[in-house]
Protein backbone atom coordinates (compact mmCIF):
# COMPACT_ATOMS: atom_id res chain seq x y z
CA UNK A 1 0.00 0.00 0.00
CA UNK A 2 1.21 3.52 -0.80
CA UNK A 3 0.19 6.69 1.02
CA UNK A 4 0.76 9.94 -0.90
CA UNK A 5 1.14 13.19 1.04
CA UNK A 6 1.20 16.42 -0.97
CA UNK A 7 3.06 19.08 1.00
CA UNK A 8 3.63 22.80 0.74
CA UNK A 9 6.10 24.13 1.62
CA UNK A 10 8.83 21.62 2.29
CA UNK A 11 9.41 19.63 -0.91
CA UNK A 12 12.89 18.56 -1.94
CA UNK A 13 13.07 21.07 -4.85
CA UNK A 14 11.41 23.83 -2.82
CA UNK A 15 7.79 24.79 -2.31
CA UNK A 16 5.19 22.22 -3.33
CA UNK A 17 5.75 18.51 -3.88
CA UNK A 18 4.51 15.01 -3.26
CA UNK A 19 6.02 12.55 -0.82
CA UNK A 20 4.99 8.91 -0.49
CA UNK A 21 5.21 6.20 2.14
CA UNK A 22 5.01 2.43 1.71
CA UNK A 23 3.20 0.54 4.44
CA UNK A 24 0.00 -1.16 5.59
CA UNK A 25 -3.54 0.19 5.94
CA UNK A 26 -6.02 -1.65 8.17
CA UNK A 27 -9.03 0.38 7.08
CA UNK A 28 -8.52 2.95 9.84
CA UNK A 29 -4.82 3.60 10.30
CA UNK A 30 -1.83 3.65 7.94
CA UNK A 31 1.42 2.28 9.37
CA UNK A 32 4.51 3.20 7.35
CA UNK A 33 7.29 0.67 6.82
CA UNK A 34 10.44 1.73 8.65
CA UNK A 35 12.26 1.96 5.29
CA UNK A 36 9.83 4.71 4.24
CA UNK A 37 10.68 6.91 7.20
CA UNK A 38 13.68 9.21 7.44
CA UNK A 39 14.95 9.89 10.95
CA UNK A 40 15.38 13.47 12.10
CA UNK A 41 18.67 14.71 13.49
CA UNK A 42 19.07 16.03 17.04
CA UNK A 43 17.65 19.42 15.98
CA UNK A 44 14.57 17.86 14.38
CA UNK A 45 15.79 18.40 10.80
CA UNK A 46 15.27 15.81 8.07
CA UNK A 47 17.53 15.41 5.04
CA UNK A 48 14.89 15.75 2.30
CA UNK A 49 17.11 13.94 -0.20
CA UNK A 50 16.42 10.68 1.66
CA UNK A 51 12.62 10.99 1.59
CA UNK A 52 10.56 9.14 -1.02
CA UNK A 53 9.36 11.70 -3.59
CA UNK A 54 6.86 11.27 -6.41
CA UNK A 55 8.97 13.65 -8.49
CA UNK A 56 12.23 15.50 -7.88
CA UNK A 57 11.26 18.60 -9.89
CA UNK A 58 9.42 21.74 -8.79
CA UNK A 59 6.27 21.23 -10.87
CA UNK A 60 4.47 18.10 -9.69
CA UNK A 61 2.04 18.69 -6.83
CA UNK A 62 -1.43 17.58 -5.69
CA UNK A 63 -1.01 14.20 -7.36
CA UNK A 64 -4.03 11.93 -7.55
CA UNK A 65 -4.27 8.37 -8.79
CA UNK A 66 -6.99 6.41 -10.52
CA UNK A 67 -7.55 2.70 -10.11
CA UNK A 68 -9.54 0.25 -12.23
CA UNK A 69 -7.73 1.16 -15.44
CA UNK A 70 -7.50 -1.67 -17.96
CA UNK A 71 -5.25 -4.51 -16.82
CA UNK A 72 -5.49 -3.25 -13.18
CA UNK A 73 -3.07 -0.40 -13.84
CA UNK A 74 -2.90 2.61 -11.50
CA UNK A 75 -2.62 5.95 -13.29
CA UNK A 76 -1.42 9.15 -11.57
CA UNK A 77 -1.45 12.80 -12.62
CA UNK A 78 -0.29 15.91 -10.80
CA UNK A 79 -0.60 19.67 -11.01
CA UNK A 80 2.25 21.13 -13.07
CA UNK A 81 2.87 24.10 -10.85
CA UNK A 82 4.22 25.16 -7.48
CA UNK A 83 2.71 27.50 -4.90
CA UNK A 84 6.05 29.31 -4.71
CA UNK A 85 5.21 31.00 -8.04
CA UNK A 86 1.71 29.84 -9.05
CA UNK A 87 0.23 33.33 -9.08
CA UNK A 88 3.06 34.99 -10.97
CA UNK A 89 3.52 32.81 -14.06
CA UNK A 90 3.66 34.98 -17.18
CA UNK A 91 2.24 32.29 -19.47
CA UNK A 92 -1.17 31.82 -21.00
CA UNK A 93 -3.40 29.92 -21.71
CA UNK A 94 -1.74 26.74 -20.43
CA UNK A 95 -0.77 27.98 -17.01
CA UNK A 96 -1.31 25.38 -14.27
CA UNK A 97 -1.86 22.41 -16.54
CA UNK A 98 -1.95 18.82 -15.39
CA UNK A 99 1.11 16.63 -15.88
CA UNK A 100 1.44 13.79 -18.31
CA UNK A 101 -0.29 10.71 -16.96
CA UNK A 102 2.03 8.19 -15.31
CA UNK A 103 1.47 4.53 -14.63
CA UNK A 104 2.69 3.79 -11.10
CA UNK A 105 3.32 0.52 -9.31
CA UNK A 106 5.28 -0.85 -6.39
CA UNK A 107 8.42 -2.72 -7.36
CA UNK A 108 11.45 -3.97 -5.49
CA UNK A 109 14.41 -1.61 -6.00
CA UNK A 110 17.64 -2.55 -4.25
CA UNK A 111 15.64 -4.88 -2.02
CA UNK A 112 13.11 -2.22 -0.95
CA UNK A 113 9.56 -1.58 -2.18
CA UNK A 114 9.55 1.64 -4.18
CA UNK A 115 7.07 3.42 -6.41
CA UNK A 116 8.19 3.19 -10.03
CA UNK A 117 6.65 5.27 -12.79
CA UNK A 118 6.46 5.36 -16.55
CA UNK A 119 4.53 7.67 -18.85
CA UNK A 120 1.20 6.38 -20.08
CA UNK A 121 1.32 5.93 -23.82
CA UNK A 122 -1.32 7.92 -25.66
CA UNK A 123 -4.46 6.13 -26.68
CA UNK A 124 -5.25 5.69 -30.33
CA UNK A 125 -7.62 8.55 -31.00
CA UNK A 126 -8.75 7.13 -34.33
CA UNK A 127 -7.36 10.06 -36.30
CA UNK A 128 -5.28 9.33 -39.36
CA UNK A 129 -1.55 9.63 -38.79
CA UNK A 130 0.93 11.33 -41.08
CA UNK A 131 3.91 9.03 -41.45
CA UNK A 132 7.04 9.99 -43.33
CA UNK A 133 9.59 7.26 -43.81
CA UNK A 134 13.03 7.26 -45.33
CA UNK A 135 13.19 11.01 -45.54
CA UNK A 136 16.63 12.02 -46.67
CA UNK A 137 18.69 13.99 -44.19
CA UNK A 138 18.65 17.62 -45.20
CA UNK A 139 18.03 21.04 -43.79
CA UNK A 140 14.50 21.63 -44.99
CA UNK A 141 10.97 22.28 -43.83
CA UNK A 142 8.20 19.71 -43.81
CA UNK A 143 4.78 21.25 -43.17
CA UNK A 144 2.43 19.13 -41.09
CA UNK A 145 -1.36 19.06 -41.52
CA UNK A 146 -3.28 21.90 -39.88
CA UNK A 147 -4.20 21.10 -36.31
CA UNK A 148 -7.72 21.22 -35.01
CA UNK A 149 -7.91 24.29 -32.74
CA UNK A 150 -7.47 23.31 -29.11
CA UNK A 151 -6.13 19.86 -29.88
CA UNK A 152 -2.81 18.34 -28.97
CA UNK A 153 -0.46 17.00 -31.59
CA UNK A 154 1.64 13.89 -31.08
CA UNK A 155 4.98 14.01 -32.87
CA UNK A 156 7.21 10.95 -32.69
CA UNK A 157 10.53 11.68 -34.36
CA UNK A 158 12.73 8.68 -34.98
CA UNK A 159 16.15 9.06 -36.42
CA UNK A 160 19.12 6.89 -37.30
CA UNK A 161 21.70 9.52 -38.31
CA UNK A 162 24.72 7.21 -38.06
CA UNK A 163 23.25 4.89 -40.66
CA UNK A 164 23.44 7.73 -43.18
CA UNK A 165 26.81 9.09 -42.12
CA UNK A 166 25.46 12.06 -40.17
CA UNK A 167 26.91 13.02 -36.81
CA UNK A 168 23.58 14.25 -35.45
CA UNK A 169 20.00 14.90 -36.43
CA UNK A 170 17.06 16.76 -34.98
CA UNK A 171 13.81 18.50 -35.60
CA UNK A 172 12.21 21.81 -34.88
CA UNK A 173 8.49 22.40 -34.48
CA UNK A 174 6.75 25.76 -34.43
CA UNK A 175 3.51 27.33 -35.49
CA UNK A 176 3.74 29.55 -38.55
CA UNK A 177 3.77 33.19 -37.55
CA UNK A 178 4.15 32.38 -33.85
CA UNK A 179 7.24 33.16 -31.78
CA UNK A 180 7.12 29.83 -29.89
CA UNK A 181 9.53 27.21 -31.15
CA UNK A 182 10.64 23.79 -29.93
CA UNK A 183 13.86 22.18 -31.07
CA UNK A 184 15.51 18.89 -30.26
CA UNK A 185 18.61 17.20 -31.53
CA UNK A 186 19.90 13.69 -31.16
CA UNK A 187 23.64 12.99 -31.11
Amino acid sequence: MVLVVNINPGAVAGGSGGQYFVGDFDGVQFTADSDSLVPADADGNVDLRHCLWLDWGRDYYAAVSFSNAPENRRIMIGWMNNWDYANSLPTSPWRSSMSLAREVELAMVDGLPRLVQRPVLPLDCGEPALTIQNMGLRDSLLPLPDAVPGSAQLIEPRSCPARHGALRSGFSAHRAGAPQRFSASMP
